[in-house]
């Protein structure tokens, strides 16, 4: 993500770009069979928009004129400045954004498997991995309360890991390990969103025994200076309990 090509050619780049991006390690990428590659020459063209008269300068060819910016080349890497970049866009076409991102979860999903496997046994080392993003109507949501996230991206840090598995709670109030296994598929599915105080709680698939899968999100989460939406914990929980006067329903069905 240091090349200068990624500054103006970070997606989206235009409306309706259905561009998207993972990060990948450098054992992943030998894993994969892929070399990286030297970026090519960023060509550019003088635009201007003739209806208004509005001069764009010079923009990269391909790049639709004001999309040609990386908002911010994070410790975390792509997935949150990917996160900071929709926090960016206009609401309307940022809630276009989302409505086309199955095929981003998907790979998401398949990362996740990956990152699973390559941190078992391994000492937490302050790595993190993206599991969904906050939705348009949460963000809208949490703008009219004064806490507008900085990036919608969500992640997940290894030394939490164990943690938001659920290993140390009873079987009825943990998740199950499908659900963990293919868990930013399971958020994206999420029904409901509560606010409780200054955390997130999405309200996941619901199950036989009358509970539903909840994930446990804080907003804006300040690490090595910069500010994401953290996975804080997994489990289930009754419906009842999400009644009470303490959530407040910002998003969905209960």
């Amino acid at each position: 993500m240091d090349d200068p090509w990624w500054d103006t050619h970070y997606p989206p780049n235009g409306w309706g770009c259905r561009c998207w991006i993972i990060s990948a390690t450098e054992a992943q990428l030998k894993r994969w069979g892929i070399e990286p590659a030297k970026a090519p020459p960023i060509e550019t063209t003088w635009r201007v928009n003739t209806s208004t008269g509005l001069d764009y300068g010079q923009v990269p060819i391909g790049i639709d004129p004001g999309w040609d910016y990386n908002v911010g080349k994070a410790w975390l890497g792509s997935d949150i400045a990917f996160g900071e970049k929709l926090m960016a866009l206009p609401d309307a076409l940022r809630a276009e954004v989302f409505a086309n991102l199955d095929d981003h979860i998907a790979q998401l999903n398949k990362g996740w498997h990956a990152w699973l496997k390559e941190r078992a046994g391994q000492p937490p080392r302050g790595y993190a991995h993206t599991i969904g993003y906050l939705s348009s109507p949460v963000i809208d949501a949490l703008k009219a309360k004064n806490m507008e996230p900085v990036s919608a991206t969500v992640v997940v840090f290894d030394n939490q890991t164990n943690h938001v598995k659920g290993t140390h709670k009873d079987d009825a109030k943990r998740i199950s390990l499908a659900e963990f296994k293919n868990l930013p598929a399971e958020f994206a599915n999420h029904s409901a969103v509560l606010l409780h105080g200054k955390e997130l709680v999405f309200v996941m698939k619901g199950h036989a025994d009358g509970r539903n899968s909840r994930a446990v999100v804080a907003v804006n989460l300040k690490r090595k200076g910069n500010q994401f939406s953290s996975l804080r914990s997994l489990g289930r929980v009754h419906i009842t309990d999400l009644r009470k006067k303490e959530y407040e329903l910002i998003w969905g069905k209960l």
